[in-house]
């Protein structure tokens, strides 16, 4: 019957136990660094995503008083900037109609596929 505390037994252990420290640093480490690129990929789309809506409401907004001022020709200022505004009333129910399905559904997938990469 062999014996269980004998040296090779004990040199054994002690080796397995430091692979298994060895390993459990790797994993925490491979985990920050896994947590540290998503977070990086997040701030860099909303980043992306701020700037392309900053310059796109810049546009829209010229856009508008073009559309007001070319309108404002036949119909008056006032009833032609009341006709944009409706407008975007409009556009803005609708989007609301919408958000699970354009905004809300393609985001949560998005964000998902950027999470669990």
């Amino acid at each position: 019957m062999p014996m269980l505390s004998s040296d090779k037994n004990v040199e054994t252990l002690t080796q397995l136990i430091e692979m298994l420290k060895h390993n459990i640093e790797l994993r925490t480490e491979y985990a920050k660094l896994d947590a540290t690129e998503k977070i990086v990929r997040l701030i860099s789309v909303a980043t992306l995503a701020v700037l392309l809506l900053m310059i796109f409401t810049a546009a829209m907004l010229f856009a508008s008083l073009a559309t007001a001022w070319w309108l404002s020709q036949s119909m008056g200022l006032t009833a032609a900037f009341l006709c944009v505004s409706g407008f975007y009333v409009f556009v803005l129910a609708v989007c609301y109609l919408g958000r699970k399905v354009w905004l809300e559904r393609p985001l949560v997938k998005f964000l998902a596929s950027i999470l669990m990469s």
